[in-house]
């Protein structure tokens, strides 16, 4: 019975080409939640303090929900699937690796295909995704000092086999956040929403309704 608003950040999905800009800041992150995210509500009339707003982000949706809900109070709850609190090895190896095989002219057909199909321009979507992670000063990017004034229920949901972080970020949201319910998911990896859509579904409908009955 929710209204859903779907949205593609600059450089992802079919937002304008135009936009791409050839080097991201270390603190784009921030900036999404900071700045975009409210401009984004403002511009379409949604008011937090008057109506319930549960963000839902991915990977690094998902840090940009919890940042946003950190410091923003009337967020009505937050549902991070795979999100990142910090940078770690685990993460960063993952990211060489696929940049590796993005790398060769022509790039190999299986994973430029398959973001093809979710953006306009991948190439430079990939490349400014893949170039700020693997920045020394994005080496520094940690957002748990923030996560304790996240004052809305939330929950986090982590595949264990995911390639591009470890358990570490979800345990890193409990401690802050006492408030929040965390969802461990096995032979999931790093889209939960595509590998375990059932009980991705079914802790969205917790968060938003906690009374529900279980979906079938």
């Amino acid at each position: 019975g929710c209204a859903g608003l779907v949205y593609s950040r600059d450089a992802y999905g079919w937002s304008s080409a135009q936009q791409v800009a050839s080097q991201w800041p270390a603190q784009f992150l921030d900036h999404q939640a900071d700045v975009v995210l409210p401009a984004l509500l403002s511009a379409l009339g949604i008011d937090c303090s008057q109506q319930p707003v549960v963000l839902v982000g991915h990977s690094d949706g998902a840090s940009i929900a919890l940042v946003a809900a950190a410091h923003m109070p009337q967020i009505a709850g937050v549902a991070a699937l795979a999100p990142h609190t910090f940078v770690e090895p685990t993460t960063t190896n993952a990211i060489a690796q696929a940049t590796q095989l993005y790398a060769p002219a022509p790039p190999q057909k299986g994973l430029r295909d398959a973001l093809a199909k979710h953006h306009q321009d991948a190439d430079s979507m990939f490349a400014c995704w893949s170039k700020v992670w693997l920045s020394e000063a994005f080496s520094h990017w940690d957002i748990r000092p923030m996560l304790p004034s996240i004052a809305c229920p939330c929950v986090v949901v982590q595949g264990l086999d995911d390639p591009y972080g470890s358990n570490a970020h979800a345990e890193s949201i409990k401690d802050a956040a006492p408030h929040t319910q965390l969802v461990y998911l096995q032979q999931c990896g790093h889209e939960p929403h595509k590998d375990c859509d059932v009980q991705v579904v079914q802790a969205l409908v917790e968060l938003i309704a906690p009374s529900s009955k279980p979906l079938d």
